[in-house]
Formats: C-alpha cells, sequence, structure tokens
C-alpha cells in the first residue's frame, strides 16, 4: 500500500520488488529509491495520514472526513456484517464509549 501512495500523492513509482531481489541486491534497490524520494519521512507520513484519497481535498477537513467513515463504517456496515443491534451500536458512538471493540470483537 505505501508503494501505491507514493504514486498517488507525490507521483513516484517504483516497480514491484521480490523478497529475492531485496535479498539480493538490497544497495540497489535502496540507492533506487532513495535517489527519488526520502522513503523514511514519506513512510512516516503515510503512517500519520494514511492512504486515503481525500486528503488531496486539504488537511483541515481530513481528520473529519475520516470520522465519518469510521462512523458509516459502525452504524451501518458493522450491524449488517456483525449481527450487531443498531440500537447498541449508536449508544456506544454516541458516548464514545472504549467497551465497542470488546462488544465486536470479543477484546
Amino acid at each position: 500500500m505505501f508503494r501505491e501512495a507514493l504514486r498517488f500523492y507525490h507521483g513516484l513509482t517504483f516497480p514491484k520488488w521480490t523478497l529475492d531481489d531485496i535479498l539480493a541486491h538490497p544497495y540497489d534497490l535502496w540507492q533506487s529509491v532513495s535517489d527519488k524520494c526520502k522513503p523514511v519521512a514519506l513512510f512516516k507520513e503515510y503512517l500519520t495520514k494514511g492512504y486515503y484519497p481525500f486528503l488531496l481535498e486539504g488537511e483541515g477537513e481530513y481528520y473529519t472526513k475520516i470520522e465519518h467513515v469510521i462512523g458509516y463504517i459502525v452504524e451501518t456496515e458493522l450491524p449488517q456484517i456483525c449481527m450487531v443491534d443498531v440500537s447498541n451500536v449508536r449508544k456506544l458512538w454516541e458516548n464514545k464509549e472504549p467497551a465497542l471493540p470488546k462488544m465486536v470483537f470479543g477484546h
């Protein structure tokens, strides 16, 4: 997914490498990547901001949009897929109680 995010957000393209390629030519591959970008910095950005395409619309609304996506998943898809009672999901979502993962995933 990181390779795709580099292409999507930064226009950087890299071929797919097999594990054998990486093990056989680690320095050559690292050089080909580092000639185009600073991968560690971009990976940190990727871990922070993810790969959602609406990031291109601006960072100001990014987290609000993430929250809407999560809300849709929790309130709509979760009850349908996991057979969770909609009223219980809404109560937990509104209260933002940490019990939701326990209820859904049993952890």
